[in-house]
């Protein structure tokens, strides 16, 4: 049995840990070995979707059999203290990526723009802080 579940690399919702067909017949075989005998086809396929949900579970994608996998569920509501939290933190990122963006190095004086590959992800770090605060609807104030 050391077929394992495959991953998608697509960032879908068909990207969902699925179990490969060696896996469900490596089961299957297991179970038979322990006395267990094949129904019929309606319950082989609710027994192959089970699995599917069962290697998700164990693999924490999943809470329960039949759920959406943890990348599809929608994260509860921020309460007021963790709004407050990651507005501190997006400060806190926002004035160290501001400080360090604007210190120039020498890879920045040889530079036809002024500014290094590294000093630039900075400025673009600063922009995805500021977006995600935005649409988060969440005041910083460095």
């Amino acid at each position: 049995m050391t077929d394992k579940v495959q991953n998608n690399p697509e960032p879908d919702a068909a990207s969902a840990l699925r179990p490969t067909w060696g896996l469900i017949l490596a089961v299957f075989d297991v179970l038979e070995k322990h006395g267990y005998r094949r129904g019929d086809d309606q319950h082989i396929g609710r027994a192959i979707g089970l699995l599917g949900d069962l290697a998700r579970i164990y693999a924490g994608e999943q809470e329960q059999p039949g759920g959406p996998p943890a990348a599809l569920r929608t994260p509860p509501p921020l309460t007021a203290a963790q709004r407050d939290t990651l507005g501190q933190a997006l400060a806190d990122a926002l004035i160290y990526r501001e400080r360090k963006g604007y210190v120039k190095c020498p890879d920045c004086d040889v530079s036809p723009t002024s500014l290094c590959a590294g000093h630039g992800a900075d400025f673009d770090r600063i922009e995805r802080y500021t977006g995600l605060a935005r649409d988060l609807g969440i005041e910083v104030t460095a």
